[in-house]
C-alpha cells in the first residue's frame, strides 16, 4: 500500500506501508491493505505508519487536510 503526503510545497512523503493511522476530524482511524474506499477530513495531528518490511513505527505531523483511500493508495493533502 502506498502512502503519499502532499503539501502546497510538494510531496512530503511517498512510502510503501503495511498500515497507517491517521488523525481524522472525528477521531483517529487505521488503514490497512485492501481497505474500502474512503474520503475524510483530517485535524492537526500525527500520521503513524509502518513502512513495508520495517518493524519500527514512523510519524509525520500534519495540519488540517483531507485524505482519500482508494485501490491500496492513501493520498493525504495537508497544509503542512
Amino acid at each position: 500500500m502506498e502512502l503519499t503526503v502532499i503539501t502546497p510545497r510538494g510531496i512530503r512523503c511517498n512510502v510503501q506501508v503495511d498500515k497507517a493511522t491517521l488523525p481524522g476530524s472525528q477521531g483517529s482511524f487505521m488503514v490497512m491493505a485492501n481497505h474500502a474506499p474512503l474520503l475524510s477530513t483530517l485535524r492537526n495531528g500525527t500520521i503513524r505508519y509502518t513502512a513495508r518490511g520495517d518493524a519500527e513505527e514512523k510519524e509525520i505531523e500534519v495540519q488540517d487536510g483531507i485524505v482519500e483511500v482508494r485501490q491500496n493508495k492513501i493520498w493525504v493533502f495537508t497544509e503542512h
